[in-house]
């Protein structure tokens, strides 16, 4: 029986996610850094055989391993993609190829399977199998309950605000989050709930209607919360006869009962102190005055 090779590290360089869930299907070679042995590679001159040749039979094998119809690949040069198949020789790899000459598709085996470049293993006997293991095993976190508080507060908030039921389940990792990795103080994320609390669905508030949601737009709620509220014009406390002026604001009052603020929009109105303006809520004409 020939030598056994198997590419080195073939999982972590020459597969990617997609890549492990399509058999027989030639990728071609996964870019990775070009390091100081690759560097030294390119600096061989071995019987007139440069090292860009040997690194081209190189990228020749792993397309073969890459075209293997064995799930995973695990980079064997054998028949089966297995290391318990037949091992590939060089004129197999050579004849795969069909370009290849078998001395140079030696000198690379020979080349890469030893110091300093070592990209491919060579082993005498069938290597002992190796325990697999798990990649995408989960893992349990642990729960906090301060961040399913502030979960089930944000729910209640919602649910208030637009009547839907929340499942808070994915929001609890979201709070975990925004404490941990964001490193925001638990009194920093209470002191925003309570301040969403009174002001959510208000005028340039940020929507947060889900934990992550909540997290993304942690610091633009900051921001509302320092934000200065706009002055107001005061309103008068009477009314007399549908209409009345306060403060210097032009004002009126219609008879269905909504207030209304203006400002005079030519010379002549702001000369007089009196406009008119439409009614949002019944679409009549109301007279806007401003008081002495």
């Amino acid at each position: 029986m020939g030598k056994l090779y198997q590419i080195r590290d073939w999982d972590e360089h020459y597969e990617y996610n997609l890549s492990r869930c399509m058999p027989n299907k030639k990728f071609g070679v996964i870019q990775f850094k070009q390091g100081l042995k690759y560097k030294l590679l390119m600096r061989v001159d071995s019987s007139g055989v440069k090292g860009i040749t040997i690194y081209g039979v190189f990228i020749a094998i792993v397309n073969i391993c890459h075209a293997q119809k064995h799930k995973p690949r695990e980079g064997w040069l054998t028949s089966n993609g297995k290391a318990d198949g037949t091992p590939m020789t060089a004129s197999d790899i050579a004849a795969d190829t069909l370009v290849l000459d078998v001395p140079l598709v030696q000198l690379a085996l020979d080349t890469l399977g030893a110091p300093p470049f070592e990209w491919l293993e060579c082993f005498d006997d069938k290597p002992q199998a190796k325990p697999k293991a798990k990649p995408n095993a989960a893992k349990k976190v642990e729960a906090n309950p301060e961040c399913t508080g502030f979960a089930t507060k944000l729910a209640e908030i919602v649910q208030k605000k637009i009547n839907i039921k929340c499942d808070i389940r994915g929001w609890v990792d979201s709070f975990r989050l925004l404490a941990g990795r964001d490193g925001v103080s638990p009194e920093r994320i209470t002191k925003a709930l309570d301040w969403y609390a009174d002001n959510i669905g208000g005028d340039y508030i940020p929507v947060a209607h889900s934990g992550l949601a909540f997290r993304k737009k942690f610091s633009k709620i900051e921001a509302a919360m320092s934000r200065k509220e706009p002055s107001k014009p005061k309103k008068p406390s009477e009314h007399a006869g549908g209409m009345e002026a306060k403060g210097g604001v032009i004002y009126g009052v219609c008879n269905c009962g909504a207030e209304i603020y203006g400002h005079p929009d030519n010379p002549e109105e702001r000369k007089a102190g009196k406009a008119t303006a439409l009614c949002v809520k019944c679409g009549e004409t109301v007279t806007l005055q401003r008081g002495e």
